[in-house]
């Protein structure tokens, strides 16, 4: 990962966000929904937002249909935490270059211990 963790907070953040990544790529909707918040939002380019149920279902469907995930490689992270709010900034590229290079802004709340996140924004690098 390129980014050298400054906290123990941070690595939580980070732990969770590589769950998260890891979920998706087992196609595993239950362990995914654990780390999102329930308002959770994904923005993308060219896309219509998806709710944190419409995710879900997603995963699913990839799973059934048993479609390989590819999620996007880190470039480059940043990471600020603000009590119990963090902010990720990331430049990703998806190995295979099935999808333009894009940022991705996610925000995660730290709820009953664990940190979710609660916002994706992926924009697309042209």
């Amino acid at each position: 990962m390129p980014y050298r963790v400054r906290s123990q907070v941070e690595q939580e953040v980070l732990n969770s966000f590589l769950a998260i990544k890891r979920a998706s790529i087992a196609h595993d909707a239950q362990d995914w929904s654990k780390r999102v918040a329930d308002e959770f939002v994904l923005y993308r380019s060219g896309y219509p937002p998806i709710t944190k149920p419409e995710r879900i279902a997603a995963i699913e469907q990839q799973k059934q249909a048993a479609r390989p995930i590819t999620v996007g490689e880190l470039q480059a992270v940043r990471l600020s935490v603000y009590g119990d709010a963090a902010a990720m900034i990331a430049a990703e590229m998806v190995p295979n270059n099935s999808r333009p290079p894009y940022r991705a802004a996610r925000v995660w709340v730290r709820r009953n211990g664990q940190w979710l996140m609660a916002i994706s924004v992926q924009t697309d690098i042209r």
